[in-house]
């Protein structure tokens, strides 16, 4: 092959994991916006929940959700 496919060839490759590497990303933030809003909704639930355990079992739910959120951030920053 001559030169100037080959640098045809490497640069379609390129421009497809750079596309790929843009989905990931976007369906990250669109996954991240989707615990934060679920992250809300359940503060609001511990706000207006008056049984103690109830309050427990959801404030540990919320922990959990947040560091997933937490873990979510870090991979999206490495995508970057």
């Amino acid at each position: 092959m001559k030169r100037k496919k080959l640098l045809q060839k490497l640069a379609d490759y390129l421009s497809l994991d750079q596309r790929s590497l843009r989905k990931k990303r976007e369906k990250m933030r669109e996954v991240l916006k989707q615990l934060r809003e679920k992250e809300h909704k359940l503060k609001k639930r511990i706000e207006h929940e008056h049984d103690p355990a109830r309050q427990l079992q959801l404030s540990r739910e919320l922990d959990i959700l947040l560091a997933q959120r937490r873990k979510g951030i870090a991979v999206l920053k490495e995508l970057k």
